[in-house]
């Protein structure tokens, strides 16, 4: 609503060779009482290493892989890999779809796609559960498991905050519609803003790639509201 805070929190949640796995939360809170932020969106972002062919192939850079500290975190990291088997999956589906509606016998199969593995399917996760798990890892102290790795290992645990970027937007009228409800695209836009801090943030960790790379976001999954 018109003058609300917005808080938006990035973080990295998984990286891989080339590419890697931004959570980014929006909450809202009015500045003039003491209630706490009220978390009302998810959104996950995939960011990639723009390369060139030839640097794909000699496989010269690698993004700074990211160590989970908590329980929570492996299940973040866990559910980035179900995000991304799902991309996957998505894409060979609809290449396989193609190929089978440019037969010139498309109508003898025209109902296949409707009952085989080939059609995409929805991701699993609910807005429910992925905020109880981003709740529960604010408030909760890290296990017993990771606890005395974290002693062990400090440098390990500040990698893992390294990524989190905070960011505070104030709506006003122009963010809003006449009913004073600030537009969805308004909030993408500073949510995709904050996952890209958070992205550049994770690759500034290896100074080596901070002058070589720039990073491109390709795809959005599960935005909540």
């Amino acid at each position: 609503m018109t003058g609300e805070v917005v808080q938006l929190d990035g973080r990295v949640t998984k990286a891989w060779g080339t590419s890697m796995d931004v959570r980014v939360t929006a909450s809202c809170f009015d500045p003039d009482c003491h209630a706490p932020a009220e978390m009302f969106a998810v959104v996950y972002f995939m960011y990639v290493v723009d390369l060139s062919l030839a640097e794909k192939k000699a496989r010269c850079y690698a993004l700074p892989k990211v160590v989970p500290c908590c329980d929570d975190d492996d299940d973040e990291q866990q559910a980035a890999e179900m995000r991304k088997k799902a991309r996957f999956d998505k894409a060979a589906a609809e290449t396989a779809w193609k190929e089978i509606t440019s037969d010139d016998e498309f109508d003898e199969v025209e109902g296949l796609h409707a009952h085989s593995d080939l059609a995409p399917r929805p991701l699993d996760s609910e807005l429910s559960s992925d905020l109880a798990r981003i709740q529960r890892r604010q408030t909760a102290p890290a296990s017993k498991s990771h606890a005395s790795a974290n002693q062990q290992a400090d440098d390990i645990v500040l990698g893992q905050n390294r990524t989190l970027v905070e960011m505070y937007e104030l709506v006003l009228p122009q963010h809003a519609n006449h009913m004073g409800t600030t537009f969805g695209g308004q909030i993408m836009c500073w949510m995709a803003t904050s996952a890209q801090l958070s992205a550049s943030k994770h690759v500034a960790e290896d100074q080596s790639l901070v002058q070589h790379i720039s990073l491109l976001p390709v795809c959005i999954d599960q935005l909540f509201f």
